[in-house]
């Protein structure tokens, strides 16, 4: 019997320690969504930031690509004069 006391009593703590955090993610959740009320603009300034990010992204990779491109029609160009 005192065997399943103790195995009770933690299954409370646990308990306790979820419905502690449950308790805080909703707090965040709540000041997330009362932050997004209060400043629209700013969440999209923060995607306007995001996808100029993407694009520098994948605008260097195509200068890269085309970089790769011209240094190989410069190698075959060489070896044709050779």
């Amino acid at each position: 019997m005192a065997g399943c006391n103790l195995i009770l009593r933690l299954q409370i703590c646990e308990c306790e320690g979820l419905q502690e955090t449950v308790v805080s993610l909703k707090q965040q959740l709540s000041d997330a969504l009362e932050s997004k009320k209060l400043s629209p603009l700013a969440s999209y300034s923060q995607r306007i930031s995001e996808l100029k990010s993407f694009h520098a992204q994948h605008h260097g990779d195509r200068e890269t690509a085309a970089s790769k491109d011209r240094n190989e029609d410069l190698l075959l160009q060489a070896q044709v004069c050779i």
